[in-house]
């Protein structure tokens, strides 16, 4: 599935945000409800401390978190 696709599956750009130091992401996607979360080499459905994403995280542009979202729910099995 294109990004192009699940573009007109959703009607709001997801949020992502990466660790570069941990390899970790977050990525919220409005309309599945969930916050969707890469560590340790597998995607799963769960958030981040607040705490952690003080320090850590930066935002990532829209077509990277785009990236993200596709990546994410073909592993949670969302696709």
């Amino acid at each position: 599935m294109t990004n192009n696709l699940i573009a007109t599956r959703f009607s709001t750009t997801p949020l992502a945000m990466v660790d570069d130091e941990t390899d970790r992401v977050m990525v919220y996607s409005a309309e599945l409800h969930e916050t969707l979360v890469h560590v340790k080499g597998r995607w799963r459905i769960g958030a981040f401390a607040k705490s952690d994403l003080k320090d850590n995280f930066k935002k990532v542009s829209s077509a990277e978190a785009w990236k993200y979202l596709k990546l994410a729910m073909r592993e949670v099995g969302f696709l």
